[in-house]
């Protein structure tokens, strides 16, 4: 599954907007709450898709210039998967994604996420 997380952007202890992360899990719950466990801010799931890594990369590759090693180089690599916020980015997830309680809570195993990954 893909995910669309969204985090406060925090520059000297003032709000300045927010960061999206877009990933890969096959257990999205269980990657958010890793991910809100190594930030003080909190972080919101604006939705999930149905994906793989070439996926993964082709929103990467989409988004290559809302990256936000562009802006914040010190802080981010450009392999890092964390977006500035944009209309663009808000328009793809509102588009593509859901937040629908069946995908959230969806816990794939390996052997179920290769076999539907074979089947295309």
């Amino acid at each position: 599954m893909i995910y669309a997380i969204q985090e406060p952007l925090i520059i000297n202890n003032k709000k300045c907007g927010y960061l999206i992360k877009i990933g890969i899990a096959l257990n999205v719950p269980k990657r958010f709450k890793n991910i809100q466990s190594m930030t003080a801010n909190e972080l919101i799931l604006l939705g999930v898709m149905k994906g793989y890594r070439s996926e993964e990369l082709a929103i990467f590759k989409k988004f290559e210039k809302q990256k936000a090693y562009h802006v914040y180089p010190n802080r981010y690599n450009s392999k890092n998967e964390w977006f500035i916020d944009c209309k663009e980015i808000r328009q793809f997830i509102h588009k593509n994604m859901t937040l629908d309680k069946k995908w959230v809570t969806r816990n794939e195993t390996r052997d179920t996420y290769r076999k539907k990954k074979k089947e295309g």
